[in-house]
């Protein structure tokens, strides 16, 4: 989950080789800048409570707002 960049651009010099390995990468592209965090939350939240084990990943070195998700 990444809530910095949009339109699939990376960040933190992650490869597109390395995104392909992430199983839903979601950025919120329609969401204003200052949205952002809290649709990451909301999104987390939702991944948390679907009932399926997943491995949820801080996508940034040192941004809180990145995530990857990945089926467990």
């Amino acid at each position: 989950m990444d809530a910095q960049r949009t339109a699939g651009n990376l960040q933190n010099l992650m490869t597109e080789l390395e995104r392909q390995d992430i199983d839903e990468f979601v950025q919120f592209d329609n969401v204003s800048v200052l949205d952002r965090d809290m649709a990451a939350a909301k999104k987390l939240i939702e991944l948390i409570n679907d009932g399926k084990p997943q491995l949820i990943e801080p996508g940034g070195e040192t941004q809180p707002s990145g995530f990857r998700v990945g089926e467990g």
